[in-house]
């Protein structure tokens, strides 16, 4: 069903077109009639035509100034000037306005007809593009967590990302050249009595993370990545224009706005840590930033990196561009990269964390955990330590340090050496299968 709209001053106008219309278009279209500008400015409203009949000479409100009107209104409108006058002016106000059709009184039976099905068909193409670009958004939103979380994969863990940023602007969206990463993480409250998991709080991470997302999707547009171990990361787009006391106030505001929403449904402490605005290029830094706020932490909270307080010199930091080394080289099939990359990590842990072996426990886990995603990325079947569903349970149950890193290595060396095995597949001329 269609609806049309017929503004004119004259009844026997009104009275010949709606008869053309109904009776060519019976049970199709829905004609309804105005006698002035203001009439049809206020049926426009009510009636919501699709097309309209629009005289130009109207006492009052004449057509022009009644389109511009309802156009503020009902922007998808297809209006049809009907007049007896054929001046300049009027054909360049035709333009400026989009008119769909300019009729000169008196106008043929045959030429109203023709006129309603052309604008029929128009309206039914944009009705099916419409309803294609839903469709298409409905399926881009149902891809876009794994896609977001794809960005900060890339983004965190290999050197390469600077050459998918264009990429990854495209596919979702980023108009700004900038933004800041939060790193939020979760952990089981000091007087909770109740046992929780051993790698983070007692709480129900697949419940959790639909929430956390649904906060943040409300309040600003962002980005948002899965659960490594209890850690999310969250990036926010930002103007590299825009103030930076502004940014960082903004940043603050709605960190906390999320913490207070959290703090209610986790039954955890809960720490957020804040980077500062870098061009995506460099992003790695914001979100190395953010890292850091949030182990400066004694609290739970919001804390930016600029508040958080200086370190001293003498303490190690945890190497991240080796842990991207790392997760580059494993994805390259380079073993003997790999190892001495993890051997750097280890040395800077034990020397970081040597009264605290539960931590350099957590902190590997969180490395074999992205190992193992990597393993994933290429089909790798787990070897069979992996394969058991507590293997989280049995990696924490190692107390001595050698085996730790030996089991560490192990992991690192399988996954490596089965990339490598399978880009040099795919290398191969008479394998089809990749």
């Amino acid at each position: 069903m269609y609806k049309l709209l017929i503004a004119d001053d004259e009844q026997i106008v009104l009275d010949s077109i709606k008869f053309i219309i109904e009776k060519n278009f019976l049970y199709m279209v829905e004609v309804g009639t105005a006698r002035s500008g203001r009439e049809a400015i206020e049926k426009a409203e009510i009636f919501k035509p699709d097309i309209i009949f629009m005289d130009i000479m109207m006492p009052g409100i004449n057509g022009f100034e009644a389109i511009k009107e309802i156009r503020s209104r009902l922007n998808d409108v297809l209006i049809i000037i009907l007049t007896a006058y054929e001046r300049f002016d009027y054909a360049r106000e035709v333009i400026k306005l989009g008119i769909t059709e300019y009729l000169l009184k008196p106008v043929s039976r045959e030429k109203i007809v023709e006129t309603v099905r052309k604008s029929i068909r128009i309206i039914n193409c944009n009705r099916e593009k419409r309803k294609e670009e839903l469709v298409l958004k409905e399926k881009l939103k149902s891809v876009s967590p794994i896609l977001e979380n794809s960005f900060f994969y890339s983004l965190l863990f290999f050197d390469g990302y600077s050459l998918e940023v264009d990429s990854y602007r495209d596919i979702l969206e980023l108009s700004e050249e900038g933004g800041y990463i939060l790193t939020i993480k979760f952990r089981k409250k000091k007087n909770d009595a109740i046992t929780g998991n051993k790698t983070g709080p007692g709480i129900n991470w697949q419940t959790i993370h639909p929430y956390l997302r649904n906060i943040f999707k409300g309040k600003c547009k962002c980005l948002i990545g899965t659960f490594v171990l209890n850690k999310v990361f969250v990036f926010i787009p930002a103007s590299m224009e825009k103030d930076e006391l502004d940014i960082r106030h903004e940043a603050i505001n709605i960190a906390e706005y999320v913490y207070n929403l959290l703090a209610e449904k986790a039954g955890a402490d809960i720490f957020i840590g804040i980077g500062t605005v870098y061009n995506l290029h460099d992003l790695s830094k914001s979100y190395e930033e953010s890292l850091k706020a949030v182990n400066c932490m004694t609290e739970s909270g919001v804390m930016h990196i600029k508040d958080a307080p200086v370190k001293n010199d003498s303490q190690l930091e945890y190497p991240h561009a080796k842990e991207k080394l790392l997760l580059y080289k494993a994805a390259s099939g380079d073993t003997q990269e790999c190892i001495q990359a993890f051997n750097q990590i280890c040395d800077c842990l034990f020397k970081e964390y040597v009264s605290s072996f539960h931590i350099i426990k957590k902190k590997l886990l969180e490395l074999m955990i992205l190992i193992r995603r990597l393993g994933c990325n290429y089909k790798i079947e787990d070897e069979e330590y992996f394969i058991k569903g507590d293997y989280i349970e049995e990696f924490l149950r190692i107390e001595d340090p050698n085996e730790l890193k030996a089991c560490c290595r192990k992991r690192i060396e399988y996954v490596a050496q089965n990339i490598k095995k399978f880009v040099e597949g795919c290398n191969t001329p008479s394998t089809f299968s990749c």
